[in-house]
C-alpha cells in the first residue's frame, strides 16, 4: 500500500528515463529516501574513499561534456578555470574540449586534440572540476588522494598543496614547454620493472630509451627516442611480449623532458606551496608525500622528467584497505574512462583484494551519446557511493536538467511469496535424484560430442555440434568460443535451451576437450621454425577456422559467441568473415576488454580471470594440469588481441571508422575487475551495426553463474 501511495503521489520534478538500463534508471534522492539508512545500502562500517586521478593517455574529445551540460556546479568550475587559462593558452579550452558537431571528423582533429597544449589542460580541468563537484557539491570526504603522472597535480591542488590559479599557470607552462621539447614516444609493455629496465639498458639503445612508468608487477612503460622505441617494439614482438604505443608525442618522465623541468622551476619559484591537507600518494618516492617534498619546488619541476612509481602507490592503497577492515576501500577514478581500474585489479599487495573501484565518466571508446553516457556513468558512481554508505548530500543529485524526485519507501519487508513461472527450472527448487542424474548425463554428453570435422594434427580448432537444428529449419548457426581454460562444455546449457531453428556449435581450441593433447601453434615453435613463423601459423589457423565456419553455416545467419578469451577470438573470426564477404549477423562478447585495452594477464592475475574455486586452485591437479592450460590460453589471448588490433588498423586505415557492420552485444559483470562496466564502451566502435551493452550482477564468474541470463540476451 505504501508503495502504491508513493507511486501515486505527484513529484515536484519527476526524473526522466535513463538512457540505458542501469542503477541510475531508478535513482531517487537517496539521502531522504528511507532516512538515508535503508534500501540497498551496505550494513556495517563505512569504507574509506580514495580519489584517483588518471594521467595522459586517458583523454578523449567531449570528456565530461555530459556532466558539463547537466551539473551546474561542474560547469561553474570548468568555466572558471577555462577563463583563467584563456590568456595563458591563447584559446578557449572549451572549444577544443567540446568541439562543434562534425568537427571530430575533420582531418587532423585528433592529432590537434592530442597535442600537449590541449590534452594536459583538458585533463587537469576535467578532473579538478569533477573532484571539486564530488567534494563541494555532494559532500564526499575522501580519506586520501592519488594521481597518476599529471593526475598528481590535480590531487595536489585538491589537497591544498597548489593554489588553483598557480596550478593552472603551471599546467599551461608544462603543456607549452612539452610541445617545444624534443619529440619522442611512450610504449606500454607487458614486462616487470626489472625486465623493462634491462631492455632499456641494452647497448643498442642505452641513453635513448628509459623505464618511465612502473604501473604494476607485469605492466610498465618505456619512453624515449621514436626510432629506438620502434626497435624495442620489434624486439618484444619477436619474443611474444605485448606492447602498445601510447597516443603521446613526447617521452614523458625521462631525461628528454629536462628542458621542461628547467622552465617549470622558474614558474614554481613564485608559487607558495603548502603541506597536503589530506594523505597524498607520491609518484616519485612511492610512499605518502611528506610535507618537505610537497613544499619543495624541485619535486614539482622535476616531476615531468622522473619515473612514476604507480605500483608503489597502489601498494599504499592496498595497505589502507587492509587497515580499514570491513568492506575495505572504495577507489573513485575521477576522470575519463577506467584506465587506473585494471591496474588496481593487478595489485598483489596484502589487502588488494579489499579494493573496489568506481568510474565517474564514460570510457574514451564509448560513444558520448549526446552527453547521456557521461550522465549515466556519473549517476552510477553516486549510486555506488551511496550503496557503500559514503556520506553524500544527494538531495542535489540531478539527471539532465531535472533533479531526481524523492520517494518514501515502506520500512517493512516484502511478503515472501514465490512467483516462479517454471519452478522446475529454478535453482531455488530442490531437484529430485532422478533430475540430478539426468542433468549430469546431459552435461557429460555435451562435454565430449562427436567432432563434425576430423582433428587437424597441428591442433586446428574442432567444430563440435552441441545441438542440431531441426531438419529444414536451420536459420541461425551459433559458434561458441569459451573462456581461458574452458572447453565447449561451457555452452551445454545454452545448447539445451536453444530454439529448434538454431544450431549450436562449440569451437574447441587447443589444450581442451578433444584437443587436450594439442598446443597453440604460437605457443611453442616446432624445431627449426622461427617464433615469427609460429605466430603466423596461429594467425592462419584462425583464418582457416573462419573459412570453415562460413562453409558450415551456409544458408543460415552466423552468430559468434565469445566469453572472456573467446570474445577476442570471436572478434578475430568476425573480421575474417567480414573480409571474405560472409559477415556474421551478431557478435556476442562477454567478460573481455576491447582490442587495444592492453590488460596483460599472468599467473598473478588469476583471481580475476580464473573461474575455479579457491579449493580447486589449491589442489595439485590444478597446479600440474589446469594452470598450464589456463596460462597458455591467456598468452594465446594476448596474441589474438595483437592480431585484432592490427586488423582493425588495416581495415580502417588507422582512422576511427567501423571494421564490421554486424550487430554487437557486450556483456559484463557489475563487479568484474577484469572487465569493469565502464570499459564496455571500448567495443562499440568496432561495428556500425546495432550495439547494446548489458550489465549483469556479479564478477567474472557471470560466465558460469550467469549463463542463463547471458543466453536470454
Amino acid at each position: 500500500a505504501a508503495l502504491r501511495a508513493a507511486a501515486a503521489a505527484p513529484a515536484p520534478a519527476p526524473a526522466p528515463a535513463s538512457p540505458s538500463p542501469s542503477k541510475s534508471s531508478s535513482m531517487v534522492d537517496l539521502e531522504s529516501a528511507g532516512g538515508g539508512g535503508g534500501g540497498a545500502r551496505r550494513r556495517g562500517k563505512t569504507p574509506p574513499v580514495v580519489l584517483l586521478f588518471p594521467g595522459q593517455g586517458s583523454q578523449c574529445p567531449r570528456m565530461g561534456e555530459g556532466i558539463y551540460r547537466s551539473e551546474p556546479a561542474y560547469r561553474r568550475h570548468v568555466d572558471r578555470m577555462c577563463a583563467t587559462l584563456r590568456p595563458l593558452l591563447g584559446f578557449d579550452l572549451r572549444e577544443r574540449l567540446f568541439p562543434a558537431a562534425g568537427a571530430e571528423d575533420a582531418d587532423g582533429f585528433r592529432a590537434a586534440f592530442d597535442a600537449p597544449t590541449v590534452t594536459q589542460p583538458a585533463i587537469f580541468v576535467t578532473e579538478l572540476a569533477l573532484g571539486r563537484t564530488l567534494v563541494e557539491e555532494y559532500g564526499l570526504a575522501p580519506a586520501a588522494l592519488a594521481g597518476h603522472s599529471i593526475g598528481e597535480f590535480v590531487a595536489a591542488t585538491l589537497a591544498g598543496v597548489l593554489p588553483e590559479e598557480d596550478a593552472l599557470a603551471l599546467i599551461a607552462t608544462r603543456a607549452r614547454l612539452s610541445e617545444e621539447a624534443q619529440p619522442g614516444g611512450m610504449l606500454a609493455v607487458a614486462l616487470s620493472a626489472a625486465r623493462a629496465a634491462e631492455v632499456a639498458a641494452m647497448p643498442s639503445h642505452r641513453g635513448k630509451v628509459w623505464l618511465a612508468v612502473r604501473n604494476s608487477g607485469g605492466r610498465t612503460v618505456l619512453a624515449g627516442d621514436d626510432d629506438a622505441l620502434l626497435a624495442v617494439q620489434a624486439l618484444l614482438d619477436s619474443e611474444g611480449v605485448r606492447s602498445r604505443r601510447l597516443p603521446l608525442p613526447r617521452a614523458y618522465h625521462t631525461p628528454l623532458m629536462e628542458s621542461v623541468a628547467d622552465g617549470l622551476a622558474a614558474v614554481l619559484a613564485r608559487v607558495r606551496l603548502a603541506p597536503p591537507k589530506l594523505p597524498l600518494a607520491c609518484n616519485g618516492g612511492g610512499g605518502w608525500m611528506e610535507a618537505a617534498t610537497a613544499t619543495d619546488p624541485s619535486y614539482w619541476a622535476g616531476h615531468v622528467s622522473r619515473a612514476v612509481r604507480w605500483d608503489a602507490n597502489m601498494d599504499l592503497l592496498a595497505a589502507l584497505a587492509k587497515e580499514a577492515g570491513g568492506d575495505g576501500l572504495l577507489a573513485v577514478e575521477v576522470g575519463s574512462g577506467s584506465s587506473l581500474a585494471p591496474l588496481l585489479a593487478e595489485c598483489t599487495a596484502d589487502g588488494a583484494s579489499a579494493l573496489s573501484v568506481l568510474s565517474t565518466l564514460r570510457h574514451p571508446r564509448e560513444d558520448w551519446a549526446g552527453g547521456a553516457a557521461d550522465e549515466r556513468v556519473f549517476a552510477d558512481a553516486l549510486c555506488g557511493l551511496w550503496e557503500a554508505r559514503a556520506p553524500l548530500t544527494l538531495r542535489r543529485a540531478r539527471h539532465g536538467s531535472r533533479r531526481y524526485a524523492a520517494a518514501r519507501l515502506p520500512g517493512y519487508a516484502f511478503e515472501p511469496a514465490v512467483h516462479w513461472l517454471k519452478p522446475e527450472r529454478s535453482m531455488y527448487v530442490r531437484p529430485t535424484a532422478e533430475e540430478v542424474s539426468a542433468a549430469q548425463a546431459a552435461l557429460l554428453a555435451a562435454a565430449a560430442p562427436p567432432s563434425k570435422f576430423p582433428l587437424d594434427p597441428a591442433g586446428l580448432p574442432a567444430l563440435q555440434p552441441l545441438r542440431r537444428a531441426s531438419p529444414g529449419s536451420r536459420w541461425v548457426s551459433a559458434y561458441c568460443l569459451a573462456f581461458a581454460g574452458g572447453s565447449t562444455a561451457a555452452f551445454a546449457e545454452l545448447a539445451a535451451g536453444a530454439p529448434e531453428w538454431m544450431e549450436v556449435v562449440g569451437v574447441e581450441t587447443p589444450g581442451k576437450g578433444a584437443l587436450a593433447d594439442h598446443t597453440w601453434p604460437g605457443e611453442v615453435a616446432p624445431a627449426g621454425m622461427q617464433a615469427g613463423a609460429a605466430a603466423e601459423a596461429e594467425a592462419e589457423m584462425i583464418e582457416e577456422l573462419a573459412a570453415r565456419i562460413a562453409a558450415d553455416a551456409a544458408g543460415s545467419a552466423i552468430v559468434l559467441v565469445g566469453w572472456s578469451m573467446g570474445g577476442m577470438l570471436a572478434a578475430e573470426v568476425a573480421l575474417h568473415l567480414q573480409a571474405a564477404g560472409s559477415p556474421p549477423h551478431l557478435l556476442h562478447v562477454a567478460g573481455r576488454m576491447a582490442p587495444g585495452s592492453f590488460v596483460a594477464a599472468s599467473e598473478a592475475d588469476l583471481d580475476s580471470y580464473s573461474l575455479a574455486s579457491p579449493e580447486v586452485r589449491a589442489s595439485a591437479a590444478y597446479r600440474e594440469w589446469l594452470l598450464p592450460t589456463l596460462l597458455a590460453d591467456l598468452r594465446a589471448d594476448g596474441r589474438a588481441e595483437r592480431r585484432v588490433a592490427d586488423a582493425l588498423r588495416r581495415a580502417t586505415g588507422g582512422g576511427s571508422g567501423a571494421a564490421l557492420d554486424c550487430a554487437l552485444q557486450i556483456c559484463c559483470g557489475d563487479s568484474d575487475a577484469a572487465f569493469p562496466p565502464s570499459a564496455a564502451g571500448g567495443w562499440l566502435s568496432l561495428t556500425s551495426g546495432k550495439r547494446s551493452v548489458h550489465t549483469l550482477a556479479g564478477g567474472h564468474d557471470i560466465l558460469t553463474s550467469g549463463s542463463a541470463e547471458l543466453m536470454q540476451l
